[in-house]
């Protein structure tokens, strides 16, 4: 019972881990260009994107390789419609 309740502390801190991480990143490159969308900002892609891989990364890591397939599947939902457009 242990293992079980160690393994939803460590689900606990990745979810709060990405959600203040990719909340803030999202914020300060909106702030940083002065747009209402993160997405908007020239930043968006030369910093913002990188960053968020890389804290995608780094909760990977400490959480395991289930929270690795998480995030990819994350990046393929945001990655998959822009073809679309």
């Amino acid at each position: 019972m242990d293992q079980v309740a160690e393994d939803r502390s460590l689900e606990r801190k990745a979810y709060w881990i990405c959600l203040i991480g990719g909340g803030m990143l999202w914020l300060l490159t909106a702030l940083l260009s002065g747009r209402s969308e993160a997405w908007d900002s020239p930043y968006y892609w030369s910093l913002a994107y990188p960053m968020s891989i890389l804290l995608a990364g780094i909760v990977a890591n400490l959480a395991g390789l289930w929270m690795a397939v998480f995030a990819l599947r994350m990046l393929a939902g945001v990655a998959q419609p822009l073809p679309l457009s």
